[in-house]
């Protein structure tokens, strides 16, 4: 009898060992999945001291589980999780509202113990009372980051502060960026997505990425408002600095901020000597160091070797945030040596012996320091063989030219550009030319299409055609939402994106947390489109929200 039960035993403990392949055989690719929930999805009038079980087909970090487990409305921290085995019990220290949706979201960040994460968020919804509300959101967060969520907050009186407040809904992304809230209150929303580095549902401006809406999710009247997008940034909260200053030569000091600043023409800066009696050296141009993104460089009058205090004023970051009031007065001392070095290209675009150059360019070149712009026209030459292009101007500053042919370049042709006599503000002067060939005009594509907007302003729309390897760019501006077409496209695969200008600035602004700024409309194509060659690809409408 003894031998039967030791028998029985065995056979029992055998049938209950997990079946796996033998070592050494095929890898578990396998991700997890949930194969049973408590209470059921969609049951009604749940008791208020339930506790929730989740049952997955293998064992599980239980870390990253109770990591990537989001519970909306948010029940607070009085939320336990309890493990045996494949099995999570979820308990709470008080009892649930009553006739209220909850949802419990098993994110994908779910790993088993062979770092095989869960392809999708699992959704679990039950109600306390007799229905389940239905108000849904989704949308899609445009990122490189893994790991962000969507958090939303009702609206009603103060606006929220997710730096101390918590969300009462929470999702995860997908893989693929995409999220949804199934299950709302029929109430007004603000959303954000937020990549949290804490894990502490709380938002942590610089540290943590953030993105913003472009308005308030309002379900009030309807169950479901439209797609929701964002785009990711870190929020830069502080003003910029004024560290030091420094001579380079005796016309020519630089400004070293903490960080790269904006330069405008309202610009003012002041360079007085520490001793009386003296006069204060003049300002004969400004503009960013090309080698050196935090600094100004700043072309004087002739210095002496003696101590000189300098302000500054109406710099602002690339956020929008002025100079910081107790950094904007620095001290250097002048130099002596005279400035007998003349100028060099630092950058041309079209680069030197490029071969697909489009056939309406606009040529940059960015200089070391400020140039002689007066007779520009004059030391700037594009000529193909022996004839000459006419040049217009396309932006000029300091240290940058911006020009483009008058006429369309011809396809399949080489073109010179040369730089004659090319002077500094101490009369150094320096020659030097590059060539490119203009792209086969024959191999080219065209793409059309509609841009809609929910917004009946005529603001500017900037779109962007980029290909899925990230080697071609294109960009165009329409002055309202309507058609659109991209002429000279090359062949290949693209992704359109666009966003309304609601600034006027020219780029993409992303918003702000507290005070809350929306962020500007944008949209992307889901699609990708497919440019061949003489060929025209039309009907890519893309609407804004």
């Amino acid at each position: 009898m003894r031998v039967y039960s030791i028998l029985l035993a065995v056979i029992l403990m055998l049938s209950c060992a997990k079946q796996a392949f033998p070592p050494g055989g095929p890898e578990d690719k396998t991700p997890p999945e949930i194969i049973g929930m408590f209470p059921e999805m969609g049951a009604l009038n749940v008791p208020l001291n339930t506790e929730i079980r989740v049952l997955f087909d293998e064992p599980i970090q239980r870390g990253s589980a109770e990591d990537h487990i989001f519970i909306t409305p948010n029940p607070g921290a009085g939320v336990h999780f309890k493990w045996r085995r494949k099995q999570l019990r979820i308990r709470f220290t008080g009892n649930l509202d009553s006739n209220r949706t909850y949802v419990i979201a098993m994110g994908s960040g779910i790993r088993d113990y062979r770092n095989n994460t869960m392809t999708k968020t699992t959704i679990l919804a039950f109600s306390t009372g007799s229905e389940l509300d239905q108000g849904k959101i989704d949308g899609h967060v445009y990122t490189e980051d893994t790991g962000v969520s969507v958090w939303a907050y009702p609206l009603g009186g103060q606006a929220p502060d997710p730096r101390i407040e918590q969300p009462e809904y929470v999702v995860q992304c997908g893989k693929d960026g995409s999220f949804q809230f199934s299950y709302l209150a029929r109430k007004l929303y603000r959303l954000f997505a937020v990549l949290d580095r804490r894990a502490d549902l709380l938002y942590q401006p610089v540290e943590d990425a953030v993105g913003l809406t472009n308005r308030d999710i309002d379900l009030r009247s309807v169950p479901s408002a439209g797609r929701v997008y964002f785009r990711m940034t870190r929020e830069d909260t502080l003003a910029p600095r004024l560290l030091r200053a420094g001579s380079i030569r005796n016309n020519l000091i630089f400004l070293q901020f903490n960080e790269p600043v904006q330069l405008t023409d309202s610009v003012k800066i002041s360079l007085t000597p520490a001793d009386s009696g003296i006069l204060p050296l003049t300002v004969a141009a400004f503009y960013p160091d090309p080698e050196n993104g935090q600094r100004i460089l700043v072309n004087t009058s002739i210095q002496s070797e003696r101590e000189w205090t300098v302000n500054v004023t109406d710099v602002y970051d690339s956020a929008g945030h002025s100079l910081d009031s107790l950094f904007r007065t620095t001290r250097f001392t002048g130099s002596a040596q005279p400035d007998t070095t003349p100028p060099r290209v630092m950058a041309f675009r079209p680069e030197r012996g490029q071969r697909d150059v489009e056939l309406e360019p606009v040529i940059h070149i960015l200089f070391s320091e400020a140039v002689d712009s007066i007779l520009w026209q004059s030391r700037i030459v594009l000529k193909t063989g022996e004839s000459p292009m006419p040049l217009e101007e396309a932006g000029l500053a300091p240290n940058r030219w911006m020009v483009k042919p008058c006429d369309m370049l011809t396809s399949k042709t080489s073109y010179q550009l040369s730089l004659d006599s090319i002077a500094d503000y101490a009369g150094n002067v320096f020659d030097t030319s590059m060539t490119f060939t203009t792209l086969n005009a024959d191999t080219l594509s065209e793409i059309l299409g509609m841009v809609a907007s929910q917004d009946s302003s005529d603001h500017t729309v900037i779109l962007t055609l980029q290909d899925i390897q990230g080697k071609k760019k294109y960009e165009r501006q329409i002055e309202k939402s309507g058609e659109f077409q991209f002429d000279s496209i090359f062949p290949g695969l693209y992704r359109l994106s666009a966003f309304e200008d609601m600034d006027g600035n020219g780029r993409y602004s992303f918003g702000q947390v507290i005070p809350f700024k929306p962020s500007e409309p944008f949209a992307v194509l889901p699609d990708t489109i497919k440019a061949r060659s003489r060929w025209k690809n039309g009907g890519n409408d893309i609407s804004l929200p």
